[in-house]
């Protein structure tokens, strides 16, 4: 063994699992993000294909040149990165409609096999150098090791520089180069074939995205994405697509004049209005209606806002007159758009004395936070991505934990609410898991100081009304429970197009037993 043979399986290493984890990222964006378990099924699945192939193929395993060999098959598994990955969007796979769509079951196994192939080559090609050099398998299993660990971090430079389609093509980068390393000696055309081709290779990985578009499966629709009209502005990082849209004007859906909409992933998106003439003036213009909810009965509160987005939180919270707005948001991209990258179309919204902007998990925040707040707000900060695919196992999150909310209600002053938004199913759990906190703690019934609500928050959400679940630390009062009433427009069709919002619980109702969730709540009597 040569060091050319170290170096060429670090390079075939270092590229399947950059793409493995590529594709991924990939399919979390055509498909759904629990698609990563195919990939690593298929990754299994061509290499235990080219360990068959390997052992009844014995010509190529004992008596074929093994540098020449080395150099066919990380050459074609460049090609075959780059051809499988522009056949995974040219088929027309959609998994959830294998019951209504029979050509499925055709289009499904072409969709594994081009997932597949590549690691087949490979596979086959690690497999040969290790059979071959079996003398010396310590040392080409640790030039292995290293290139697939160093692959795998290399993913967070990769991605976010060439973007999801990109990546894949900077993995094709290496396969030319593992040929011509592996060539050097005794193949001398494969060598000058890599170098060709991982240099013409460069330049499309970065316009891959534009030249090998992601296809995205129509199942994958979101209010907040126009149909119309090309992003903006793209960025990847390694657990999102981050994709920035001019939004027209639409009252009706809740957008009262032309705005922008932040999507992640084509399936979470977050919105706010254009507010190039400034984010003060546009707090004083008359269309601009927010509700205010859960500053009912606050003078100028303190408020933490959990997953700020695009910022209309923030904006709604300056519109209240809150003194010191605390906006904690985890993906990076975004906050870098709406507090750098288009600061001017922000209005300089984040740049406000009030406003600080934390890139962080929220729940880690709150537990390390020494504040308290008058206000917490958490809107939509887990989407139903994975419930919506199917994939229910997959919708952890901890913002809603027994813990989480102990944390939230450490850090609440004593008259301070919690705002959570979440589907009807999911505000009935956070009514067990806010009584399970008050039982624990010895505080009593928390039958006063519960509410939930379908109705409008502030404009330019993905739909006009959510569903809410607010939680007050102090009992709520007769006066701010007719503020709430009023601000959200109950048995006032006609301010929201027709839509009458709804009090599902107002406190005062008697609520059953921890023995008993399952049971209806009825009015007291």
């Amino acid at each position: 063994m040569s060091r050319r043979h170290y170096l060429g399986i670090f390079c075939l290493s270092f590229a399947t699992l950059l793409l493995e984890l590529a594709f991924t990222r990939v399919l979390a964006v055509a498909k759904w993000y629990h698609f990563g378990f195919l990939i690593i099924s298929m990754a299994l699945l061509g290499f235990g294909t080219s360990g068959v192939f390997l052992m009844l193929w014995t010509r190529l395993r004992e008596s074929t040149s093994l540098d020449r060999a080395l150099a066919t098959l990380s050459l074609a598994f460049g090609g075959v990165v780059l051809v499988s990955y522009w056949l995974m969007q040219k088929i027309p796979f959609h998994p959830f409609s294998l019951l209504s769509d029979p050509r499925q079951f055709l289009f499904m196994p072409l969709y594994y096999f081009a997932v597949a192939a590549p690691f087949f080559c490979s596979g086959l090609a690690i497999g040969l150098l290790l059979f071959r050099g079996r003398e010396h398998a310590d040392r080409l299993y640790a030039a292995d090791l290293l290139g697939a660990a160093l692959g795998c971090a290399a993913i967070a430079v990769v991605m976010p520089v060439f973007g999801g389609s990109g990546s894949v093509v900077i993995v094709a980068v290496f396969g030319f180069l593992a040929a011509s390393v592996f060539g050097f000696a005794t193949a001398r055309g494969f060598t000058l074939a890599g170098l060709v081709l991982a240099i013409l290779a460069v330049p499309l990985a970065l316009a891959a995205d534009q030249l090998i578009p992601i296809s995205v499966i129509a199942a994958k629709r979101h209010p907040l994405r126009p149909t119309d009209r090309a992003p903006v502005y793209t960025a990847w990082n390694t657990f999102s697509r981050v994709e920035l849209f001019d939004l027209p004007a639409a009252p009706e859906k809740g957008w009262p004049d032309p705005g922008f909409s932040i999507m992640i992933d084509g399936n979470a998106g977050t919105g706010i209005g254009d507010l190039s003439g400034g984010a003060r003036e546009y707090l004083r213009s008359a269309h601009y209606r927010p509700t205010g909810i859960p500053y009912v009965g606050k003078i100028h509160p303190k408020v933490l806002i959990l997953g700020s987005g695009a910022g209309r939180e923030v904006l709604e919270a300056l519109y209240f007159g809150a003194r010191s707005i605390t906006a904690v948001d985890i993906n990076p991209i975004i906050n870098d758009i709406v507090a750098r990258r288009m600061r001017s179309a922000w209005g300089g919204l984040f740049g406000q004395p009030e406003v600080k902007l934390v890139t962080e998990e929220g729940r880690s925040f709150v537990r390390c936070s020494e504040d308290k707040y008058d206000v917490i707000i958490s809107i939509q900060t887990m989407t139903a991505a994975a419930v919506t695919s199917g994939a229910l196992a997959m919708s952890e999150a901890y913002m809603f934990t027994r813990e989480a909310f102990a944390d939230y209600l450490d850090h609440l002053t004593p008259d301070g609410i919690i705002l959570i938004t979440r589907g009807f199913d999911q505000i009935v759990k956070l009514f067990a898991t806010a009584r399970e906190v008050f039982e624990e703690r010895g505080l009593g019934s928390f039958a006063n100081h519960l509410l939930a609500f379908e109705g409008p928050l502030a404009p330019f959400g993905h739909q006009q009304f959510n569903q809410a679940f607010l939680f007050k630390r102090s009992p709520w009062t007769f006066d701010e429970l007719r503020t709430l009433k009023e601000r959200l427009g109950v048995d006032h069709p006609e301010r929201w197009f027709g839509r009458s919002p709804e009090i599902y619980y107002p406190p005062g109702m008697i609520v059953p037993s921890s023995r008993d969730y399952g049971q209806r709540c009825s009015p007291r009597s």
